[in-house]
């Protein structure tokens, strides 16, 4: 494990540490141990004390094995008796470290044995900061040290409720910013985290810590009572904050979206309200989860309790609508909680009087246009618009809400066109169904919410590619056909990937009849992968995968004789193939055991072919004599073999050259060349001279 941090940084952290003048020695020295301990347990070993359990270097062993899913090796002692085999134990996690790539300083082996608190916890913070803090910071680019980055990691978390951490000590010493970094994470778990006391710290503390570690697996390293203290360690703040980066919450989790709730109508809004007419009202908590929704009605300073009435006796599990009766005229505020949780807007002031601009307020009258009503056209990622037109509707002003297919809001802009008039454009990130909801004083309009479906609006199935079983090779620039002819209108687009993961350059053209080709130049031996998307879709089979092979293959050139019998005086007729092997030239030559050069007449035969007539030469009677053989079926009396090399093959693929020959005629060319001591000649390219000669 090699992980780049600020050096400088981690240094000051370790001073602190071996620093004369720190107060928080204890509480480091108990969430330090308690961190080890939640890693050996799976080793079933503990660390009692770290100042005398370390000291024959086992638990250390054991503990940067579990850390890095490594071995240390065998050369330590597994049940050291003397000083010398625990210093080895602990000098050889030393080494280990530096071979992860975790630098050590101030640190020595011998500090370890002899049990130096002070340093044997810069070296156990050394592990957590390497192993724990920077190992999930790694993919982290924005600026400043691990600190800053680990408090922006955090901050990030807590963007829902709005709260920030500027420190680790300081603010999380009342436990309501611990509260709210669990509820974050897991909406519900502690709903009422905006109204706990500050003043019961300890309390606030450990119940945020229970809830975190039993459902989502957070370990209590650290005593609430020590987060809770004004001397609160960041170290040790920091080392058990840092468990919340990648923590998941747990299946069965009692987990509430409040967030989610949704209170609409004129009971809520005041809109067209007159003393002693009902005042309506409906809350929408389908999306939040299990738990009771609770309305009251809190009358003008004087006035009589005001009584609600409602139910969930719908057609829509946890949609309660609902009434109250206001008598007088003056200011309401109507309270909608959720688990015990204010929903969004909440409470809501409510103006009524018996006259009044807001009173004239017509939802009916608004009226709204545009594809972002109705999904016609509209694909993922493009711009969804429609318009609001409310100058007739009353002085009031629309309000938006769009969800998403999972639940969740969209962005969306709003622009004023006029007056009286609103621009809204959104993009939807993804196919599905989206709710639109626009409310004009309060009150929804006739047709809303509206449902949007974003579908496709081509049948990617039908779109066909040709050209993916061609041989492709370096330096080729392959051309590959798409048809979307019956497949519909829309826009292909493609990525091409390299072998090694980088996005490749290509030539995407269409002659906008539906036939694209897509042109690429791979660099790079081995598969590539093009993935293609028409209209948003992606095209089925997809990715497809294209090998790109060497230039040029010379140990798939093939070469076969014609002739049964060789005969002195007689042509000899041999096939090369070189269909297969790549861009190059086929070079024949043939010396005889002077080292002259015979004559060869090739004739090229179709693409990568080539059939060569070798004139044979001539040998001495009495050598032939001597040493005349007969091999196979073939009657060998004296004749000179040519080699056949393929262009571009250096002198090391020079054997491969005998070897890609057919099993029978690699036999007997060795054979052949033993007995009659030839040379075989290897051409590096047919402008070079000879590189090499091997001899038989």
């Amino acid at each position: 494990m090699t992980t780049q941090v600020n050096e400088d940084e981690r240094q000051c952290y370790l001073d602190d540490v071996i620093s004369e003048n720190v107060g928080w020695i204890r509480i480091q020295e108990k969430t330090f141990k308690r961190w080890m301990n939640e890693h050996l347990k799976h080793r079933k070993l503990e660390v009692e004390d770290i100042t005398e359990d370390l000291n024959d270097g086992l638990a250390l062993i054991n503990l940067l094995e579990v850390l890095s899913h490594k071995s240390i090796g065998r050369n330590y002692t597994k049940k050291p008796r003397i000083n010398a085999q625990k210093m080895e134990n602990i000098v050889a996690t030393f080494n280990f470290m530096k071979g992860e790539g975790i630098k050590i300083v101030n640190i020595d082996s011998t500090d370890i044995m002899q049990g130096n608190m002070k340093l044997t916890l810069g070296l156990i913070w050394t592990l957590i900061f390497n192993y724990q803090i920077a190992a999930n910071l790694k993919d982290d680019n924005s600026g400043g040290g691990p600190k800053k980055k680990l408090l922006n990691k955090i901050n990030q978390k807590l963007q829902p409720s709005g709260r920030k951490a500027k420190n680790f000590t300081g603010d999380w010493n009342d436990g309501t910013l611990l509260a709210c970094l669990v509820n974050c994470i897991a909406p519900g778990l502690i709903p009422n985290y905006t109204i706990l006391n500050p003043d019961d710290k300890v309390e606030n503390v450990k119940m945020a810590m229970d809830l975190a570690e039993t459902w989502l697996g957070v370990p209590k390293l650290l005593a609430p009572e020590d987060m809770a203290s004004t001397s609160a360690d960041d170290l040790s703040n920091m080392t058990y904050l840092s468990g919340f980066l990648d923590c998941k919450v747990k299946e069965g989790a009692p987990v509430v979206y409040p967030n989610r709730c949704i209170a609409r109508g004129p009971g809520v809004s005041g809109v067209g309200l007159l003393p002693g007419k009902p005042a309506t009202f409906e809350i929408d908590a389908s999306k939040c989860g299990a738990g009771d929704v609770v309305v009251t009605v809190d009358g003008p300073e004087g006035s009589d309790p005001v009584k609600v009435e409602y139910s969930a006796g719908g057609d829509t599990p946890g949609v309660y609508t609902g009434s109250y009766h206001p008598k007088d005229e003056g200011e309401y505020t109507v309270n909608v909680t959720f688990c015990g949780v204010d929903v969004p807007k909440a409470p809501f002031k409510v103006k009524i009087y018996n006259d009044g601009p807001r009173n004239k307020v017509d939802p009916k009258k608004v009226k709204v246009e545009g594809p972002g009503l109705t999904g016609d056209m509209i694909l993922p990622d493009e711009n969804a618009w429609f318009k609001i037109n409310y100058l007739e509707a009353g002085p009031a002003e629309p309000k938006v809400e769009i969800v998403g297919p999972d639940s969740q809001p969209i962005a969306f802009n709003v622009e004023q066109d006029g007056k009286g008039e609103q621009y809204v454009s959104y993009k939807p990130p993804k196919f599905g169904m989206y709710n639109v909801a626009v409310n004009f004083g309060g009150m929804p309009l006739p047709n809303s919410p509206y449902k949007v479906k974003i579908s496709p609006k081509v049948d990617a199935s039908k779109v066909k590619v040709a050209g993916l079983a061609q041989i492709v090779r370096i330096g080729d620039s392959p051309v590959f056909n798409i048809d979307t002819t019956t497949a519909g209108e829309g826009k292909m687009e493609a990525q091409v990937v390299s072998p090694s993961g980088k996005l490749l350059d290509f030539v995407l053209d269409d002659d906008d009849a539906g036939h694209h080709t897509l042109k690429i130049n791979p660099s790079e031996m081995g598969t590539h992968t093009i993935s293609l998307v028409y209209g948003k879709v992606p095209v089925p089979h997809g990715p497809f995968s294209v090998k790109v092979r060497p230039e040029s293959e010379p140990d798939k050139v093939k070469v076969q004789i014609e002739n049964s019998v060789i005969r002195l005086g007689e042509p000899t007729k041999f096939k090369i193939d070189s269909t297969e092997a790549g861009n190059g030239d086929l070079v024949v030559r043939i010396l005889d055991s002077l080292g002259n050069e015979v004559e060869v007449d090739h004739d090229q035969n179709g693409y990568g072919k080539v059939l060569a007539i070798l004139i044979l030469g001539h040998l001495d009677e009495d050598w032939i004599y001597k040493n005349g053989f007969l091999y196979g079926f073939l009657s060998v009396s004296g004749v000179m073999v040519s080699a056949v090399i393929y262009d571009y093959l250096d002198m090391n693929l020079a054997t491969n050259v005998v070897m890609a020959l057919d099993n029978s005629w690699m036999s007997f060319f060795g054979f052949l060349f033993q007995c009659l001591g030839l040379n075989l000649c290897i051409l590096s390219r047919p402008m070079q001279e000879t590189v090499g000669i091997i001899k038989y």
